[in-house]
């Protein structure tokens, strides 16, 4: 019913405006853990960080930093540590260590 070509136009446009589009394909009745879905689409998306902050393009490298330094400054230890188990390459984009936070405390 044209569903999946009017989404690939809509994708195709806003990467092409400079937004980070990401896709995931869902089988209908097979049973997922909602969980896993936002982990697999989280972790992504910050793969994607990852690599604009370590690649040749400057506007990239700074987007990437400005998400990192939002991150940082918006979770607290706690809830970092807490989104870490969910999604540890969450250390990759920002420098963070639990396990030497909960020697300090």
């Amino acid at each position: 019913s044209g569903k999946s070509r009017l989404l690939n136009k809509c994708s195709d446009f806003l990467s092409t405006q400079g937004w980070l589009v990401f896709s995931e394909k869902f089988n209908r009745g097979v049973e997922y853990q909602s969980q896993g879905i936002l982990c697999s689409l989280f972790d992504k998306i910050v793969k994607k960080l990852i690599r604009m902050k370590v690649g040749d393009d400057q506007q990239d490298e700074e987007y990437s930093r400005r998400i990192s330094k939002a991150l940082s400054d918006s979770l607290d230890d706690s809830s970092l540590c807490s989104l870490a188990a969910y999604l540890p390459s969450i250390f990759e984009l920002i420098d963070y260590n639990c396990k030497k936070q909960s020697a300090v405390e």
